[in-house]
């Protein structure tokens, strides 16, 4: 069953007390190349999974670079219980992701609708769901390629001090969240 099948109303909110800024859900997000432009083995934020096993706190290390599409581990796709696991539309296995640096590719596993959680430079909970690929051998929990369908629905700018970078989003609905980065 494809995905936009599954998602013929919205989803429903996972926790009330936590906002949601940006939802991929109905966006029709595609995208005809799957690139990493990065080495992509470098974390620059910190996410959390709404729906985690007790023995972990749910957090994951994000890679916010170059390139098309976003990416997650399978590692970090199957640690979530299996009773709140997105459903993995299998009809995207096996598209080629360019790992532009080394020279090589990797194959996509399927693809979801994925929601996390971020926190503010105002340590203000908010909610993202983005449609992602899952891929076997990433070197992060999730790979952010910061161009293609992603930037027409957000505005991303980066600020660096000896505190780390800081990171805007600029959403096209008129909000605006800061998150420093790792």
């Amino acid at each position: 069953m494809s995905l936009l099948a599954q998602y013929t109303q919205p989803p429903p909110s996972y926790n009330s007390s936590i906002r949601t800024v940006y939802d991929e859900t109905h966006r029709g997000i595609w995208h005809s190349t799957l690139v990493v432009a990065s080495m992509g083995n470098n974390p620059n934020l910190l996410g959390h999974l709404e729906h985690y096993e007790p023995t972990t706190d749910g957090s994951f290390s994000i890679c916010c670079a170059g390139g098309e599409g976003v990416f997650i581990s399978q590692a970090l796709y199957e640690s979530i219980p299996l009773q709140h696991r997105p459903t993995l539309d299998t009809s995207e296995t096996g598209r080629d992701v360019e790992l532009i640096l080394i020279g090589a590719k990797m194959a996509t596993l399927g693809s979801t609708y994925f929601p996390f959680i971020l926190t503010t430079d105002t340590n203000e909970k908010v909610r993202m769901v983005l449609r992602v690929y899952v891929v076997k051998n990433l070197l992060v929990g999730m790979f952010w390629g910061m161009h293609g369908p992603f930037a027409r629905g957000v505005d991303c700018s980066t600020q660096y001090s000896r505190d780390g970078p800081t990171f805007t989003f600029a959403f096209k609905n008129g909000q605006t969240c800061r998150f420093h980065g790792i």
